[in-house]
């Protein structure tokens, strides 16, 4: 599991992956470009440069491919090397996936600068006002006018009975499911290594579980 920030890559949104697949595509070296570069220019170490491994491309461009013989075992290595170039990738996207987030969504609780000052300093000059009474917008700081009273309704919390529980527990069943059916679809998670596929689901099933216990509890306390 990779955790980067407060996001895993098992925990994004089906947005969120589809944002990785077409990433990756999209900034993933191309196979067949690093096999013609390892072919033409392999003695050079054109492909290493390509993908991102300059030291060893310098050393293969003042060995001639290390006399031949490193240019011929990066026919065996080439596959590994893209699979990392892959990873790195995904790795760069999910970073930028996790900063979306925080920036998006502001903590719980957040108030700009003006906000956390005082509401009476906000609302009045305390210095300067009479009592009970605060400044008419638009007028100067010695114009004041009554403070009317302002009624708030308090709305009462919805009580929590096992039919409410009922119906959110089936809603995230509901939900985990369409998630799992999605990671079945190949065209759905086209370019997303398999390794995060697995993992992800894995963490699916296990909440699933934890669900579908949870509902039967509820059933049995409503019986």
């Amino acid at each position: 599991m990779q955790r980067l920030s407060n996001i895993t890559v098992y925990d994004m949104s089906e947005k969120e992956l589809l944002i990785l697949r077409q990433e990756v595509e999209q900034r993933k070296k191309n196979p067949a470009a690093a096999w013609l570069l390892w072919f033409f220019l392999g003695l050079f170490g054109a492909h290493r440069f390509y993908l991102g491994r300059i030291g060893s491309g310098i050393a293969m461009l003042f060995t001639g491919g290390g006399f031949v013989i490193w240019w011929f075992v990066d026919i065996f290595l080439m596959s590994g090397m893209l699979r990392d170039n892959e990873h790195k990738v995904q790795a760069e996207v999910i970073q930028e996936i996790a900063a979306m987030r925080e920036r998006d969504a502001k903590p719980r609780g957040y108030q700009s600068r003006e906000a956390q000052q005082p509401l009476k300093d906000r609302l009045y000059n305390t210095s300067a006002r009479p009592e009970g009474l605060i400044r008419r917008e638009g007028i100067s700081n010695q114009t004041w006018v009554k403070r009317e009273p302002i009624d708030v309704e308090i709305l009462p919390e919805p009580p929590n009975t096992l039919a409410s529980q009922l119906l959110e527990v089936e809603a995230k069943e509901h939900a985990l499911r369409n998630d799992l059916l999605i990671l079945k679809d190949p065209k759905r998670v086209e370019g997303i290594s398999p390794e995060l596929i697995k993992e992800r689901e894995i963490e699916l099933q296990k909440q699933l579980l934890d669900v579908i216990l949870k509902k039967e509890e509820i059933i049995r306390k409503s019986q």
